[in-house]
């Protein structure tokens, strides 16, 4: 939804280098970054290490199952909601400039109709004026 509202809102002519930096900013964020926050929340939540035969830790033998679970869907939460708020703020934005381009442009509009209609009244005036000029020289 968040990315229907920036291709839109981008001129004709920047789309496409739009499109390709959110697509580096989504693969860089996602692609990287996601796994080590995911592996760490993982690891949180083990009970049991093992170790190695050098005495340093190991895989982790056992996992708190209650645990892994609310910290897996709660980082899950967390990443989502901040993403829902900014496309909720970027929404209203978007719609508050919508309204003022679209009372811009009433207002051109009125100014353009107050114009046109004084441009009527003065061709009418012309009109009466020649009116009257040929209603004197039919008379005489």
């Amino acid at each position: 939804m968040v990315d229907l509202f920036f291709v839109r809102s981008l001129p004709q002519d920047l789309k496409s280098l739009g499109v390709g930096l959110m697509m580096l900013a989504i693969r860089s964020l996602g692609g990287i970054l996601a796994p080590v926050y995911f592996g760490a929340v993982i690891d949180m939540t083990c009970l049991k290490w093992g170790s190695n035969p050098c005495g340093q830790k190991g895989s982790c033998r056992i996992y708190d199952a209650v645990q892994y679970r609310y910290s897996f869907y709660g980082l899950i939460a967390a990443l989502r909601v901040p993403s829902y708020l900014l496309g909720f703020l970027f929404y209203l934005l978007t719609k508050k400039s919508l309204r003022e381009q679209e009372a811009k442009e009433a207002e051109n509009e009125c100014k353009e109709e107050a114009l046109l209609n004084e441009e009527i009244k003065l061709t009418g005036t012309e009109l009466s004026a020649r009116r009257s000029d040929a209603d004197m020289n039919t008379c005489l």
